[in-house]
């Protein structure tokens, strides 16, 4: 399977960046091990390392590493179709786009439309 290999080569690379103390880096590296974990449908695992690098992100007070975070975070609830907690993610990562002046960023237009669909989901559950 492809995402074996690139989950192989993130975490890889991941190692390295944290023997090299560049914490950049390790929480870019986290995250993609996070989302590559996410496409393999292993949730908590894909959670735990994202929630690794926006711990890393708000650190560094890197506002578009923190909103990348939350994004992701956001998939990973929106897979498992919790839906309230996608949303929650979703605007939080939204927010610190708007907060930063990166709304322009095209993550910016995906959230948006994310927000939307979610939003769609939740109005057209059943109760």
């Amino acid at each position: 399977m492809q995402s074996e290999g690139t989950l192989k080569r993130f975490e890889e690379a991941n190692l390295i960046a944290e023997k090299s103390e560049d914490r950049q880096s390790n929480a870019k590296y986290l995250n993609n091990i996070g989302l590559a974990s996410l496409y393999q449908g292993k949730y908590t695992e894909a959670w735990k390392k994202i929630n690794q690098a926006l711990k890393i992100y708000e650190a560094l007070e890197d506002n578009v590493g923190i909103a990348d975070s939350y994004y992701k975070l956001g998939l990973t609830y929106l897979e498992q179709k919790s839906y309230a907690e996608a949303l929650k993610n979703h605007q939080n990562a939204l927010n610190f786009l708007i907060k930063t002046g990166s709304e322009k960023l095209s993550i910016s237009k995906v959230l948006r439309n994310n927000i939307k669909m979610i939003k769609a989901k939740v109005k057209n559950s059943p109760k």
